[in-house]
């Protein structure tokens, strides 16, 4: 019996659900488990960990005991300097500003997840 299993099996008895029903659930193979049961197999695609991450509302590594990614720390940077450094120009917009750093954090949250 595999770690991995041994957590869906908790994570199944906390909601109060068995493995076959979770397999219905997230339409993926009742053998998926037996597999993981008997150590046939000892991991799963991605796409079905993501699958049972999603349906029990937990982070992927917690399925895979990976120790959380770290938050990438966001550097305060002078506005005025980021304005010139980005356009050249101090005199841009806030909004356009905004809409820059958004795009850096949203940026750096999909590198983290590609990473992972």
């Amino acid at each position: 019996m595999t770690s991995l299993y041994e957590k869906i099996q908790e994570l199944c008895v906390l909601k109060g659900i068995n493995s076959s029903k979770l397999c219905t659930e997230i339409g993926v193979s009742k053998s998926l488990m037996t597999e993981l049961k008997t150590g046939r197999s000892k991991q799963l695609s991605l796409k079905n960990v993501e699958k049972i991450a999603d349906y029990f509302k937990v982070p992927i590594d917690f399925l895979l005991e990976r120790p959380p990614i770290e938050k990438i720390p966001f550097t305060v940077i002078d506005e005025e300097a980021l304005k010139f450094a980005l356009f050249g120009d101090p005199e841009i917009s806030n909004d356009l500003l905004e809409d820059v750093k958004m795009y850096a954090r949203i940026k750096l949250e999909m590198d983290a997840r590609k990473n992972r």
